[in-house]
């Protein structure tokens, strides 16, 4: 309840002025990452910036492209926490568009663009480098990348190997054929993650065509 409570009074006074429960530290920091690791950090930074006016002159094209470039220098900076802003605000500013649908909301979420998320991961395919993480190879990033989601939650597995697919970013003749057999996930009965196949479908167009397609 106490947890609740401080929530609720974060959202009416500011993430910043408010302490409570397992937010209780006085370190901004570590309430931010609180609020991260909850799922509940991208709520208070909407609620921040719906107060602020955001520049929206640029074509919605612009505007994606600008996301892209604040997010990849966060990537190669190694994730600064003063950059976590920054990022937030880059994607926030879509909503602003006519183009952006509501189906573009999980873009938004921590889980998406953060280090750890997803979009490092497709950039990493997409350029041919290691982008946001200590791996090896890109290969080593996709190996890692589907082992990831919850028992008995939908995986995301299908976007990154259909992004694999779409960028074929260089392998060894060894890593060739594990990656071969990672593809037989997408013959496999899974039921699959498609919460940001819209959303990549428009920021990463050249991958639409795999993302919007049914069969493997």
């Amino acid at each position: 309840m106490e947890d609740e409570v401080t929530l609720a009074l974060m959202l009416q006074h500011g993430a910043d002025k408010v302490r409570g429960g397992q937010y209780a530290n006085v370190s901004q920091e570590f309430v931010d990452f609180a609020l991260k690791s909850h799922g509940h950090w991208d709520k208070f930074k909407r609620r921040e910036l719906d107060r602020q006016a955001f520049e929206s002159e640029g074509s919605w094209a612009e505007a994606l492209d600008s996301f892209l470039k604040v997010a990849l220098t966060y990537y190669d900076a190694g994730a600064p926490v003063d950059q976590c802003d920054a990022v937030f605000a880059a994607c926030y500013r879509l909503t602003r568009y006519r183009y952006w649908r509501e189906e573009f909301a999980p873009a938004l979420s921590w889980d998406f663009w953060s280090r750890k998320g997803v979009l490092p991961v497709l950039l990493t395919f997409k350029y041919g480098r290691v982008i946001g993480s200590r791996s090896a190879s890109p290969h080593d990033v996709l190996a890692s990348a589907l082992n990831r989601g919850r028992r008995n939650k939908p995986k995301l597995q299908r976007l990154f190997l259909l992004a694999w697919k779409g960028y074929l970013p260089p392998v060894t003749p060894s890593q060739a054929v594990t990656t071969e057999r990672f593809m037989q996930y997408l013959t496999q009965q899974i039921t699959f993650d498609h919460q940001y196949d819209e959303f990549v479908s428009v920021l990463l167009p050249e991958l639409r065509h795999l993302l919007r397609s049914r069969a493997p």
